[in-house]
């Protein structure tokens, strides 16, 4: 029987003028023991910028038969005759005997342009490949930062190479000057089959899970502070700092483990319970009222839930006369009442506040509320965003708290998950007054409507 041979061919990247050396291999059957590394990077400077990539080969004779494939964008499959370029080796390193080739092929405009490359031959008719790898200026330029001495020539370069863009209008959707953040991804990759890359920040991207191990199936993605942030094997992100993002897997015959998580007012009343999958998130339920107090959220993270969890609401006093207008949550679509509530009422004898909200929003109808149903209430005459409501009286005076008016909405089909509606009360000095026709001074605390 053949003992299996094996042709290591390994390629360092380096970029003249602020890029670095990387090495990575490619392995196929021949005669001799593997070994695969990757080698140290570094910086050279000359006159011009260009790519030099340095191969190691070993157990291949004629080394001038060891060619360097380039696509100038990712190719999908590395196969002889679909590249953009070939190049052939340029010198041997005396010391290490690396081939090395050059890549000149590099306009002031190709700053924003990743080159992919691997090394190939063809030895005794058969076609070997090197492991591919990719790099550009401004993969080097973020990872160069750092460095006190070479940051303001990187720079420099960024800004020519931007420059040129505009002068030529070429791609200047992503200038080499736009802010990047690398992404780094665990048990999975980028579109383009990388585990690292650099994306133009606000960019959208796409990481894809690796196909889960015999007996395991895959639960979810998390970021690097450990927080859920997809169950999808395909994660769709937008690219806004540098993060690494792991897809995580469990085994297939025992089911993601539920956990109870309640949802208590103060005084112990269970607002909803919900039953929630390890690792994802529960969902809370509309903003609690309490006569008195203003909702200030809940008093635990209620995010990553990995046990059983009773998370109760937290409130702070108010204690000064204020107006409220209450905060709730809805979906797109649903008719929600926010009411709108005075506390500490000094005694109240006329009013005008002026109502607006936001245009995600339609106010179908505002209904009095009891607090100052001992004045005489003026409707606006049409239910719109700065419409004013009225009160006054000649010689009463309300000093109640509770609901001055109660608020009906219709929210938008357009809205999104997540997006805050704002509904605000405002009034102008002379508009509140007593009875003996003083000013009234109101603290006010506006709402929103969030959309879950």
């Amino acid at each position: 029987m053949k003992q299996s041979k094996v042709l290591i061919i390994a390629i360092i990247m380096a970029i003249v003028t602020s890029l670095c050396i990387v090495t990575v291999f490619a392995t196929t059957e021949r005669a001799t023991a593997p070994s695969m590394s990757i080698k140290t990077t570094s910086l050279e400077l000359e006159n011009a910028v260009f790519m030099n990539f340095k191969v190691q080969c070993t157990d291949i004779a004629n080394k001038s038969s060891v060619k360097l494939l380039v696509w100038e964008s990712y190719p999908g499959e590395y196969i002889k005759g679909t590249e953009d370029a070939i190049l052939s080796v340029k010198k041997v390193e005396s010391n290490t005997g690396y081939l090395v080739f050059q890549y000149t092929d590099l306009a002031a405009k190709d700053m924003t342009k990743f080159v992919y490359v691997c090394a190939y031959a063809n030895v005794n008719g058969q076609d070997y490949y090197s492991k591919p790898t990719k790099f550009s200026i401004i993969q080097y330029a973020y990872n160069a930062q750092t460095n006190a001495k070479l940051k303001p020539l990187v720079d420099s370069m960024l800004v020519y190479g931007a420059a040129a863009q505009e002068y030529f209008n070429y791609k200047t959707d992503f200038l080499a000057t736009d802010p990047i953040v690398k992404v780094k991804v665990v048990n999975g990759t980028h579109a383009d089959g990388f585990k690292t890359a650099y994306y133009q920040t606000g960019k959208q991207f796409i990481l894809t899970a690796d196909a889960p191990a015999t007996g395991m199936v895959f639960s979810h993605w998390e970021n690097s502070a450990g927080a859920t942030v997809g169950t999808n094997k395909n994660l769709t992100i937008t690219a806004n700092k540098e993060d690494t993002y792991t897809a995580v897997y469990r085994t297939a015959d025992v089911p993601n483990p539920t956990y109870s998580v309640t949802f208590l007012d103060y005084n112990g009343t269970v607002l909803k319970t919900e039953s929630v999958e390890s690792g994802k998130s529960a969902t809370a339920p509309s903003n609690p009222t309490r006569s008195g107090y203003i909702f200030s959220g809940w008093d635990k993270a209620f995010d990553r839930v990995t046990s059983n969890l009773t998370v109760t609401a937290t409130y702070t006093k108010i204690t000064s006369p204020t107006i409220v207008v209450d905060s709730v949550t809805a979906n797109a679509g649903d008719t929600v009442e926010v009411a709108v509530n005075i506390s500490n009422n000094p005694g109240v004898a006329g009013a005008k506040f002026i109502l607006t909200y936001d245009s995600n929003l339609t106010l179908t109808s505002a209904i009095e509320g009891d607090a100052f149903s001992s004045l005489d209430y003026t409707a606006p005459a049409a239910l719109i965003s700065s419409c004013p409501f009225n009160w006054d009286t000649l010689d009463a005076e309300s000093n109640v708290d509770g609901a001055v008016l109660i608020l009906t909405f219709k929210v938008s089909n357009q809205v999104t998950r997540g997006e805050s509606l704002n509904v605000s009360i405002s009034y102008s000095m002379g508009d509140v007054y007593d009875v003996d026709l003083n000013d009234v001074t109101l603290d006010i605390i506006n709402g929103k409507i969030t959309i879950k």
